[in-house]
């Protein structure tokens, strides 16, 4: 009985070294990790398709190396930074598009054949935008000047007032500053711009800490 013990706690010991070894094996090889949209859903008005790796690319490989294509065909740039693979589109998409890179290198020489995402391009609510999508229109929502005539101060958590545009620098345009140190504080006061009847996609906002 003793010896039946010994054994089976022999093969479970066995089978948890190899599971273990497993995991930190896969856990160093070079993978995707996340994806901004993070499922099939392309949220309508998304400029690019963000891809997180658990390796550096390789800075030194040309961006041409990183086989690109989308299907229909649209324009497009890419941007390797360290970690992350930014498919950039010079138009934001309008149609559904099939998504594939090939021959995607890190900087320790490991390479992933290939990628594909068929993209479903659609109205997405903010609620489940990617926490990369989400930052991103957060950080600068651009176009359009049409100033509204608004200005509030409702600190400590936000403010609303009147600065220099950033997107045309040297010139007297205006743009709509939101200073806050909150994401949340940051959704309330487009919240408040909403609710007097102005639409913040129409004009030039920039966002600062209070």
């Amino acid at each position: 009985m003793k010896k039946r013990l010994l054994t089976l706690l022999g093969i479970v010991v066995a089978a948890t070294i190899v599971a273990s070894g497993f995991f930190i094996f896969n856990s160093f090889q070079f993978h995707l990790i996340d994806s901004s949209p993070t499922d099939s859903i392309y949220p309508v008005g998304t400029r690019e398709a963000v891809y997180f790796f658990n390796k550096e690319l390789d800075a030194t490989t040309s961006k041409d190396s990183f086989v690109t294509t989308v299907e229909p065909k649209q324009a497009f740039t890419i941007k390797i930074d360290k970690k992350s693979l930014h498919i950039v589109f010079t138009e934001l998409p309008k149609q559904n598009f099939t998504l594939t890179i090939r021959n995607i290198k890190s900087n320790s020489g490991d390479t992933i054949s290939s990628i594909k995402h068929n993209y479903i391009v659609q109205e997405v609510p903010e609620s489940k935008l990617s926490k990369y999508e989400l930052a991103s229109r957060m950080s600068y929502l651009d176009v359009g000047l049409n100033m509204p005539n608004i200005q509030i101060d409702a600190s400590p958590f936000y403010k609303i007032e009147y600065g220099w545009s950033k997107k045309y620098p040297g010139t007297r345009k205006q743009a709509v500053y939101i200073s806050s140190d909150n994401p949340t504080d940051k959704f309330a006061a487009i919240d408040y711009i909403y609710g007097q009847g102005y639409d913040p996609s129409d004009f030039e906002i920039i966002f600062k800490a209070i």
